[in-house]
């Protein structure tokens, strides 16, 4: 399933941010809280994380790009999440 990761919000004040770094490329396995990109602010450096694990089908942000609020980052192409087998004959608790 596609999910498209956007900006959050870095915080108070900040309407956009300047895309110093990308981290990432089409094709990269991304897990959860993996840096994404770097922005920068007029007061900080910030490593934007992933929210989602999953393969990077696009991106959408380049070096020197200028991003608002809520911008789409990336889009990933989300891991299924291993869901545990249940043993359908439990053994019966002495």
């Amino acid at each position: 399933m596609a999910i498209t990761i956007n900006l959050p919000e870095l915080g108070e004040g900040v309407d956009s941010v300047d895309v110093v770094t990308v981290l990432i490329a089409v094709g990269d396995q991304i897990e959860i809280d993996q840096s994404l990109i770097e922005v920068e602010t007029e007061k900080a450096s910030v490593e934007v994380p992933a929210t989602v694990a999953g393969t990077v089908i696009e991106i959408h942000v380049n070096e020197g790009d200028t991003l608002g609020a809520d911008a789409a980052i990336v889009t990933l192409d989300a891991a299924e999440e291993a869901v545990p087998e249940s043993d359908p004959d439990p053994d019966p608790v002495p």
